[in-house]
């Protein structure tokens, strides 16, 4: 099923991609410059420094016969402000750079990154990578909202959450750690209604990220996926539930026909997003073949009351203390500090520096002021002390 989008152009879902490679898999490197591709990847920071007209060996940007779709015309120009290739028959259909790359390497945008890395791409990192999927998926979300009429029902009415939770996990991914090929981010329901004014409850804001999780537009990250030994602890204690939750955002065109198809068995059941219960989820999950992983948390966010606060922040420091050490090597307090506020966890200075100085005394290492290259180099705003771990 294509993405229909308003104004008759069309997008791909990752079905019509692979129904393509299919075709074309046996000439592939007759479509692709694929000399071109290896030159610059090596080369670039963006992908859509890319020039497609190169890539597809297209002399100009004249109508052409399609090189994917049979009794298709083509040709590329800027849309959006960015190179894109359109081919059209009865619809037209917009590929930009990552659709055919896609395409190319047979593969999910997800899996993607991968293939890019072992053909030389070292301009972008990951993060920006993730930061371009999740604007990418706003682009998408905005155009078929009104394409269909369970998108429409369901979802049009409160879309910049979604919009929020994207845009949020755009810059705040914990690239140290995937799920299902997606990198992790947490937020309460909270900080994201602060953040992006939100002029909705908390409880309106949790029960829709539910159902989001529910038709598998966001799925929450299973605890045991999480090898950090800080949250095995918290898993551990049964009196401490939902302590920190986190989540991934699929890429929307790689999951559309599932969410259509969840949509549906909701709508049958005339289910809404605020009569979601435990009994009900599991009905689904049971009975509708429904592959979700629910945060059953309602009302004020996901982390426990103010009255253990204070003990379950300090676990949390603990917790990232260890996300940073084990990706880059140094952990900046200032880094530490931004999670917590994009958490809504409070804690104070007194408590951080306490809890901090118990960490890094169980670590071979150097808590310094950063100089002004590293500042450069990690990306740090202010002159906080960072942790740098001792390799010999």
């Amino acid at each position: 099923m294509e993405l229909n989008i308003p104004n008759k152009i069309v997008g791909l879902t990752s079905k019509k991609k692979k129904e393509i490679y299919s075709k074309i898999k046996d000439i592939k490197s007759s479509i692709f410059n694929e000399l071109y591709l290896k030159e610059i990847l090596p080369l670039i920071d963006r992908l859509d420094e890319i020039n497609i007209n190169k890539l597809l060996n297209i002399k100009n940007e004249k109508y052409i016969q399609c090189k994917f779709m049979y009794n298709h015309f083509c040709w590329t120009s800027i849309y959006e402000g960015k190179q894109r290739y359109f081919s059209k028959r009865y619809l037209t259909y917009s590929l930009d750079i990552i659709d055919l790359l896609s395409i190319y390497f047979n593969c999910s945008y997800n899996q993607l990154y991968n293939y890019l890395i072992d053909w030389g791409y070292k301009g972008n990192d990951y993060k920006k990578f993730e930061k371009e999927k999740h604007l990418k998926n706003i682009d998408v979300f905005e155009k078929i909202i009104n394409s269909n009429d369970l998108l429409l029902k369901h979802l049009s009415g409160k879309r910049d959450i979604y919009i929020a939770l994207n845009h949020f996990a755009a810059n705040n991914t914990l690239s140290f750690q995937k799920y299902e090929e997606n990198s992790i981010f947490f937020i309460s329901s909270s900080f994201l209604k602060k953040e992006y004014n939100l002029p909705y409850s908390l409880s309106t804001i949790s029960q829709t990220i539910n159902f989001y999780c529910l038709i598998g537009l966001i799925k929450k990250v299973p605890q045991e996926y999480l090898k950090n030994p800080y949250y095995l602890k918290y898993k551990s204690e049964i009196k401490k539930k939902n302590i920190v939750t986190f989540y991934i955002i699929p890429f929307i065109e790689d999951i559309y026909s599932n969410i259509i198809k969840n949509l549906k068995t909701i709508d049958g059941m005339n289910l809404k997003y605020y009569q979601l219960s435990k009994s009900i989820i599991e009905n689904l999950n049971s009975n509708y073949d429904f592959e979700v992983n629910m945060n059953y948390t309602i009302g004020g966010g996901h982390f426990s009351k103010k009255s253990t606060d204070s003990y379950l922040n300090k676990d949390v420091i603990g917790y990232l203390f260890h996300y940073y050490l084990d990706e880059k090597g140094i952990v900046a307090k200032e880094w530490i500090l931004r999670d917590l506020e994009s958490s809504n966890r409070k804690v104070s200075m007194t408590t951080f520096d306490k809890k901090w100085n118990e960490l890094i005394s169980e670590f071979r290492g150097n808590a310094v002021k950063p100089t002004k290259k590293m500042k450069e180099r990690f990306s740090l705003k202010t002159n906080k002390e960072i942790f740098i771990l001792k390799t010999n």
